[in-house]
């Protein structure tokens, strides 16, 4: 699947003007991932597996940041 190109997406730039952004202001992106909240296992099997799997609710935390 090939993303549109966002800098000319008609529908973005139209929900922008709504919002009175102007076409040539971009915002800042930053994701800050604190690795100290896995353990060495979690973090071991989120890289090497994909992700973690769950056997129900119960195994799910929410983190002081607020991700599960």
């Amino acid at each position: 699947m090939k993303l549109p190109d966002f800098l000319i997406f008609s529908e973005l730039n139209s929900l922008r003007f709504r919002m009175g952004i102007p076409v040539d202001v971009f915002g800042n992106l930053q994701n800050k991932v604190r690795f100290t909240v896995l353990t060495p296992q979690e973090l071991d099997d989120l890289v090497s597996q994909g992700g973690l799997e769950i056997g129900s609710i119960n195994d799910v935390r929410v983190l002081s940041d607020g991700t599960l």
